[in-house]
Parts: structure tokens; sequence; C-alpha cells
């Protein structure tokens, strides 16, 4: 690994590549040398905590070093590496909570809720995996957002008719938005198709509808980022109220979503 912060009077401080994924700090031996070196930026807007550095880490380097090396990974912002301890730890954190937009901009992280999406980080397609409870939101084949969901109450097995409390499996399309929703705001996903209401007739039954991906029950009186934990639906695709504001703000009229099982 690289030398800690302050140990050479040269220091070169580049932008750290983002990832998909989080990597604990136990296993961060495991990474590409050029990944876990430790003259990335560990401070305000480079991400280095979803790969196992920074946080505490980069808190405790910043005090204990006499000629603090910080440099913002944002260009606007830079300030140099002759700070006090002090002085970077407090400007850290003054730059961390007036900067999210600019981190956002430079990595193509998903908006907060409440915030506007660009076009450019619109979702292509949306897709969920039942068994993972995930779905996820990409654009170019890559994930630009992630979210735990709770699925219907009988979440194995695709949904074959009305009542039947699944989910449904297959590739539909995101065709209507009530944002009145009592489930707060919801999406309405294009089931059924053809296919699925040839499935229910031959059980004689109908395929139902109104499945959606939604938010919270309006009787749910818990803060803005909770949810229920369990599948607790008829068959829909249930997230927090904040992340459903992200999906609302990612998505359009007509973009694809695959259920897988």
């Amino acid at each position: 690994m690289a030398e800690p912060y302050g140990h050479s009077e040269s220091v070169s401080v580049r932008w750290c590549p983002p990832i998909e994924h989080h990597v604990r700090r136990d296993e961060q031996h495991k990474l590409p040398a050029r990944r876990r070196e430790s003259r990335c930026c560990h401070f305000a807007f480079c991400f280095s905590s979803r790969y196992g550095v920074g946080g505490a880490l980069a808190r405790d380097r910043c005090r204990s070093v006499p000629r603090c090396p910080f440099r913002c990974a944002i260009p606007l912002l830079y300030l140099g590496h002759n700070l006090s301890g002090v002085v970077c730890a407090v400007l850290k954190a003054l730059i961390a909570s007036c900067g999210v937009a600019c981190a956002l901009i430079v990595w193509g992280q998903p908006a907060r809720a409440g915030t506007e999406w660009s076009q450019p980080f619109k979702a292509d397609r949306v897709l969920v995996v039942k068994s993972e409870r995930q779905l996820y939101l990409l654009r170019d084949d890559r994930v630009i957002g992630r979210y735990a969901i709770s699925l219907g109450r009988s979440p194995v097995g695709d949904k074959v008719f009305q009542g039947d409390g699944r989910t449904p499996e297959g590739i539909y399309a995101l065709d209507e938005r009530n944002n009145g929703s009592r489930f707060y705001r919801a999406i309405h996903i294009s089931y059924p198709n053809s296919q699925d209401i040839a499935e229910a007739r031959k059980y004689g039954g109908r395929p139902g509808g109104l499945v959606m991906i939604h938010g919270q029950p309006s009787e749910f009186n818990r803060g803005y980022h909770d949810r229920l934990a369990w599948d607790w639906t008829e068959g829909c695709i249930a997230l927090s109220n904040a992340e459903m504001d992200e999906i609302w703000q990612a998505t359009e009229i007509g973009t694809p979503i695959e259920i897988l099982p």
C-alpha cells in the first residue's frame, strides 16, 4: 500500500475510480493497488468509502499529520495541501454538507429525494430481482440505483390470477403515474399482457391488475426513509417514500421493467 498521509512531501492526489459495489474495510487488500492507494482522495467527494477506505480512517489521518494533504476531488473547490489537521477536518465537513450536488454531477450518482434528475441520469431500464428483494435502475447496462423492496404477501412464483398475492414476473413497461396515491406515489406496471390473460384463463380466473411500484401506505406514520420490511402488498413492489421519489424522478412513461424470480 502507498505511504500514509504525511510521510511524503510530494503528494499526488488523483480521482478514485467509482465502482458499483461496497467492499468492507477488511477486504480492501483484495482490491487492485490503484483502488486502495492511500493517495487517492479520502475526503469530500471521492466516494472512496465505497471500497473500504475513507470515513473514520480519513478523519484520523487528517487530524494526525502536520502537513495535511487534503485536496478536494472537485477542481473548483481545490484547497491545496498545507492545512492543519483541525482546519482540514472542519473544511471537509463544510464542503461535504454543501457540495453533494457537485459530487453527483462528477460521479453520476442518483439524485437524492426531492431533487430533479437531469436527463443523463434517467434510467433506461428497471430490473427487479424478487429473490434478492432488490430493484435496480439501469442506464446503458450500468447500475445507477439500487433499492431494497417489499413484494406481494406470497412472494414466490409468478402471478397467475387476481387475489393470489404474487408479484408478476416478466417484461413489462411503466405506463401510468399517480402522484396522489394512498401509497404516497405510484407507478403502474403494464401487467397483464396477453400471455398473462391466457394463463389466468387456464385456471378459470382473471389475471388481476393494478400492479404498481409505490411507497408506503398513508396510515404508515413513521419516517420518510422508513418502510415496512416484510412482504405485505397484494402483488405490488413497495419502497420507502424517499426511495419512491428517486424512482419517480429517474423513470418516465414507457421505461421498460423486467421482473425476475
